[in-house]
C-alpha cells in the first residue's frame, strides 16, 4: 500500500544550534544520518511513500531542506535563511519543485501563521483540516511527530482524527526518532497504536451511546472474532428495526462473552460491559417480555423509533406466544387472522386497549414515514412519541401480566 508522509518543520533551536545531524536508526540494516527525520524515513525506504505534505510556519527553517551542494542550492538557502517575513508563494513553489527532484516524489508544502495561540485556534484547523483533500486517493497516512512546533502535532492528529477516526480502512501510522545526546543516535518509535485506540475509543462510544458498531466490529475482528460478529449483528437489527431476530442475536453474544481472549486488554473488557448489559435483557419467562426489556434499552438510548417499533413487536409477539405457535410470531397473516382478535379481547380486559391502539397507530406512523392517524387524520407529532411510548409501555407491561407471560 502507498502512503502519504504528513511532517512538519520547527525552527530546530535555529538561533542556537538548529537542527543536529543525527543518526537515524530504523533497523539493523537501515540507517542513515541526517538533520531531519523525514530524509531518514525516505531514504531509508520505511514505507512506500508517493507523496509528502510538509507543514510549517513562516518563522520555520526552510533552509534546512536544501543541502548546499552547488551553487543554485547555496544560492537558495541563502534566500530561504534571509527571506523577509512570511514565505512567499514563489519561495514555497521554488522549494517544492527542488524537494520532488532531490527525493523524487512530489512535495506539498502548507504553510500557516507562527502565532500558534487562542487567536488563531480556527485559521490553524481549517489550515490542518485541508490537509485531507491532499491526500492521494487510497494512501494510507504515515504521520511523523518528531520536528515542529509543539502543538503542531497534536493539531495534526486531531486534524486526522476528523477526517479518518472512523474509517478503519485507512491506516495511519505514527512515528518519531527519539533522539539520544548521549549516545548521538535516534532510534525509530512507532506509536501507531495510539492511533488505533483513538479510533476504538470513538467506535466503542457510539456503540454504546447508538448501539451503532460497525466500524467496532471492523477494528476488533482479528482480536475478538466472534465480539465482532455479535456487535455487527446486534448494530443490524437495531438499524433495521428486526427486533424479532434479537433473540438470535442474544445466543451469539452469549457465545461472544463465553469466548473472551485471554489476556484481553482493557478495551475489551469495556465492550463486554455493554454486551453484558443486552444480554441481561433476556427473560426466561417469554420472547414477548424479551422485546419488552429490548424496547426499554433502545429508549434509553433515544433510539425512539426502534424502541417504537419494538414494543408494538413485543404486543403482537405476546399474542403469538399465548394463543398461537411459534411460527406464529412474526407471521402478519396470523395477526391480522386470529391475533388482532385476541388482542382486543385481552386488552379490552385489562383497560389497555386505547393505549395500545394509539402505540400501534404510532408505529404505523413512523413505519411509513410520519403518515396520519387512520382515525383524526392527523400528522404525528416527535413531540407525542415520550408520552405514547410511557403509556404504551405501561400497558404492554399490564397485558403481559394478565396473559402470564
Amino acid at each position: 500500500m502507498a502512503y502519504t508522509l504528513i511532517t512538519s518543520l520547527g525552527t530546530g533551536m535555529h538561533k542556537q544550534e538548529g537542527y543536529q545531524k543525527t543518526k537515524y536508526i530504523i533497523d539493523e540494516k537501515r540507517n542513515f544520518t541526517t538533520r531531519l527525520f523525514m530524509e531518514a524515513l525516505l531514504q531509508c525506504s520505511y514505507r512506500a511513500v508517493n507523496q509528502v505534505i510538509l507543514i510549517g510556519t513562516n518563522t520555520s527553517s526552510w533552509d534546512v531542506l536544501v543541502e548546499c551542494k552547488n551553487d543554485y542550492e547555496k544560492k537558495f538557502w541563502d534566500r530561504l535563511l534571509h527571506k523577509d517575513g512570511n514565505l512567499s508563494e514563489e519561495l514555497k513553489s521554488e522549494l517544492e519543485k527542488y524537494l520532488k527532484e532531490r527525493f523524487k516524489i512530489p512535495f506539498i508544502i502548507k504553510v500557516h501563521t507562527d502565532s500558534v495561540d487562542e487567536n488563531h485556534i480556527p485559521e490553524l484547523f481549517d489550515c490542518y483540516s485541508s490537509i485531507y483533500q491532499l491526500i492521494n486517493e487510497g494512501n494510507d497516512i504515515l504521520f511523523d511527530i518528531t520536528h515542529g512546533f509543539r502543538s503542531m502535532p497534536m493539531l495534526v492528529y486531531q486534524a486526522l482524527q476528523y477526517h479518518f477516526i472512523d474509517t478503519p480502512e485507512r491506516k495511519v501510522e505514527l512515528v518519531y526518532g527519539e533522539y539520544k545526546k548521549e549516545e548521538g543516535v535516534a532510534p525509530i518509535r512507532n506509536l501507531s497504536e495510539y492511533w488505533r485506540y483513538s479510533q476504538i475509543s470513538a467506535a466503542l462510544h457510539l456503540f454504546q451511546q447508538k448501539l451503532d458498531g460497525f466500524t467496532l466490529a471492523e477494528l476488533i475482528k482479528d482480536e475478538w472474532p466472534n465480539g465482532a460478529r455479535a456487535i455487527k449483528a446486534l448494530s443490524d437489527i437495531a438499524q433495521t428495526n428486526f427486533a424479532l431476530r434479537f433473540p438470535e442475536v442474544l445466543v451469539q453474544i452469549h457465545d461472544a462473552l463465553e469466548n473472551t481472549p485471554k489476556n484481553a486488554p482493557e478495551w475489551i473488557e469495556k465492550i463486554k460491559e455493554t454486551l453484558k448489559k443486552v444480554e441481561n435483557l433476556k427473560d426466561e419467562k417469554s420472547t414477548a417480555r424479551t422485546l419488552c426489556k429490548y424496547s426499554k434499552y433502545l429508549y434509553d438510548l433515544n433510539l425512539n423509533t426502534q424502541a417504537i417499533i419494538t414494543l408494538q413487536n413485543c404486543i403482537e409477539t405476546a399474542m403469538a406466544e399465548k394463543f398461537g405457535d411459534e411460527k406464529s410470531i412474526g407471521d402478519y397473516d396470523w395477526w391480522t387472522e386470529a391475533g388482532k382478535n385476541k388482542f382486543n379481547y385481552a386488552s379490552g380486559k385489562t383497560g389497555t386497549y386505547v393505549t395500545l391502539k394509539d402505540l400501534e397507530y404510532f408505529r404505523n406512523s413512523v413505519a411509513h414515514a410520519g403518515g396520519r392517524n387512520p382515525e383524526t387524520k392527523e400528522f404525528p407529532s416527535t413531540d407525542s412519541m415520550p408520552d405514547i411510548y410511557k403509556q404504551g409501555l405501561d400497558s404492554a407491561e399490564k397485558l403481559l401480566d394478565f396473559l402470564e407471560l
